[in-house]
């Protein structure tokens, strides 16, 4: 018989996964919870985490999910773009263009957050335009 670790984080995190693939996101999410719990630096983790609650719709939670993603790694366009999307969907979207710039600053080539920020650059200008200078 097959005898499973339960205290490697991984093993938590492909449970989470396999979960996820199959639409049920309130179980991957505890799979990710868990492997946090063990391994609490687990960037990856802490990414799939908050895509599980974006899926729910758990926006308040997703965006503090990808505040520590970004606090543990802060290089992953990725992240900034999720962020900015969860931004998004709070209606916060002078934060949301942020995010996107973040981004592209990271990616310049990264089409989706280059589509995110015209729209809402079109939709809704920035009250600071530079969102990087001090106001």
């Amino acid at each position: 018989m097959l005898k499973i670790n339960d205290q490697i984080p991984q093993v938590w995190h492909n449970r989470g996964s396999a979960f996820g693939c199959l639409g049920q996101f309130e179980a991957a999410l505890s799979c990710f919870d868990n492997a946090i719990k063990i391994l609490p630096s687990g960037v990856v983790a802490w990414k799939d985490r908050s895509y599980a609650l974006m899926k729910l719709e758990r926006w308040e939670d997703a965006l503090e999910s990808w505040n520590q993603t970004i606090e543990l790694r802060d290089d992953v366009a990725e992240a900034w773009y999720q962020r900015g999307c969860t931004l998004e969907q709070l209606r916060k979207f002078d934060n949301a263009q942020i995010n996107y710039r973040k981004a592209l600053a990271i990616e310049p080539s990264f089409e989706q957050a280059k589509q995110r920020l015209d729209v809402l650059q079109q939709a809704i200008p920035s009250s600071n335009p530079d969102p990087w200078s001090e106001a």
